[in-house]
């Protein structure tokens, strides 16, 4: 984390804000330089066109879309949330998105996010569900955000902590939490109120979304990377729960795997979370049939005997 790339970060990831994107807390080098052209062309006033929105965002798009699909990224983030005191806890939810994220389940991805991203933040903030005190608000919550401290001796750690919680409040105050009656709805309906109390028939969720919001998720897991001194340097090469997640994140994008096959990895992955409870009475469509089969022969050997008598 040296200090060219933090004085580049931030004013890059505050031009993509205004689109609702981010920019990868890992992202350097080429794919670095080609968000600094896009970033370029990003003059968003209050007479901008829907139109010239939709081709910015294009553009970003095509350059971090591969970025938050790489299998390598996302089983190297979820195994950071196991780890971490302040997302352990609902780390089985960000799991679940990133499956059906890879599964082409965008709507399912999203709104499987936003509980659990606001649950990290009631969490961070002290609340606590038994203890009988009302939920705070969302503001609260962001301020919670923006009042706290790293405490490093590092000046280029505490600058990139600063700068998170800066992105990560304005992103929060923008778009997740922004009123609905004064919400940017031009280019997506990507907001808490909006998505979770179903208040408008044409809120879809788009894959731009849901990469949005795992990119998040990524600087969420920097910030409290921070806060508990986990970081890395680099991937590591020898943690099989990254390198048996990247196969399988890698077999689920290409489309190379059956439903059950799916089943029997996702629940081997999904148990190393502490707050995930299998599912014991789990559908069965073959033990469905096998059930219909024997009543039917019962009820055609019953007919049987009653015509024998």
């Amino acid at each position: 984390m040296n200090t060219e790339w933090l004085e580049k970060f931030e004013p890059l990831c505050m031009r993509l804000l205004e689109l609702g994107w981010f920019v990868p807390p890992f992202i350097t080098g080429h794919d670095f330089e080609k968000l600094e052209t896009v970033c370029d062309k990003i003059q968003i006033e209050e007479d901008t066109k829907e139109q010239d929105k939709k081709n910015l965002e294009r553009e970003i798009d095509f350059v971090l879309s591969d970025i938050a699909f790489h299998p390598n990224f996302r089983a190297f983030f979820v195994y950071r949330t196991l780890e971490l005191e302040h997302f352990s806890e609902f780390s089985h939810l960000y799991e679940q998105a990133v499956l059906c994220y890879y599964k082409r389940e965008y709507h399912a991805a999203i709104m499987t996010l936003l509980p659990a991203l606001e649950g990290i933040l009631l969490l961070y903030s002290g609340w606590k569900f038994d203890a009988g005190n009302r939920k705070p608000s969302p503001k609260k919550l962001i301020n919670k955000i923006i009042e706290s401290q790293l405490n490093s001796d590092h000046e280029n750690l505490n600058k990139a902590f600063k700068m998170y919680k800066r992105i990560f409040t304005s992103f929060l105050e923008k778009w997740i939490y922004q009123d609905t009656s004064t919400a940017d709805l031009s280019l997506s309906f990507l907001n808490r109120h909006l998505l979770l109390h179903g208040m408008h028939p044409k809120a879809n969720c788009r894959p731009e979304d849901a990469y949005r919001l795992i990119l998040l998720f990524d600087l969420v897991t920097e910030y409290f990377s921070l806060i508990e001194e986990k970081y890395f340097d680099f991937i590591p090469e020898d943690k099989i729960e990254i390198n048996l997640r990247r196969s399988y994140y890698s077999q689920l994008a290409e489309g190379d795997i059956t439903i059950n096959q799916s089943w029997e990895f996702e629940r081997e992955f999904l148990s190393q979370h502490k707050n995930f409870d299998e599912h014991i009475n789990v559908p069965s469509f073959q033990k469905s049939q096998m059930r219909e089969i024997i009543e039917m022969m019962n009820m055609l050997s019953t007919i049987s005997k009653n015509k024998a008598k």
